[in-house]
């Protein structure tokens, strides 16, 4: 049973983020392999990206983790960057959710996706990238109504984060 929803909430006073207009990366931590469909997505993510953003394969590093590390740095010493955006090897995102993840006020956001089964159609069964905690297990979240929900795990493969929170 998924927990009760909850909506994702930011208090409007004096130094509240807004959205995001200036530039940014989309860091891929490239492996070995990439589906034909992320490499057109990704294309297609330059040019919806605001003036001065970067597209980045991180092959530097062994694991995933320590290539997102790589992007992190970047971005925290390039000062003109104001975003992340992690998007992994397997991921094909739709024209128009940049957009969406850079209208979003809040400080972390990230993408639904759902399970991919053996011959590469979505499953529907239940979006794997986020959740709640429940007894230390995770629950993940099986309805969503397209508006922006908070939850308590969210997966990086598409991650948008604002720098402050590097």
């Amino acid at each position: 049973m998924e927990p009760r929803p909850r909506q994702a909430t930011r208090s409007a006073g004096a130094g509240s983020p807004v959205a995001i207009s200036g530039p940014g990366v989309i860091a891929v931590p490239a492996q070995s392999f990439m589906w034909t469909a992320t490499v057109t997505s990704l294309f297609n993510l330059g040019f919806e990206a605001p003036p001065g953003s970067e597209v980045r394969l991180i092959q530097n590093g062994t694991t995933i983790a320590e290539k997102r590390n790589i992007a992190a740095h970047h971005v925290l010493t390039n000062r003109h960057l104001e975003w992340l955006l992690f998007v992994d090897t397997d991921m094909q995102i739709p024209q128009g959710a940049l957009r969406r993840l850079l209208e979003s006020e809040e400080e972390i956001v990230g993408a639904l996706y759902v399970e991919r089964q053996r011959d590469h159609e979505l499953s529907g069964q239940s979006f794997v990238s986020a959740g709640f905690l429940s007894a230390g297990s995770i629950i993940p979240l099986t309805r969503w109504d397209g508006s922006l929900r908070a939850v308590d795990v969210v997966g990086a493969g598409c991650l948008r984060v604002r720098r402050s929170r590097l």
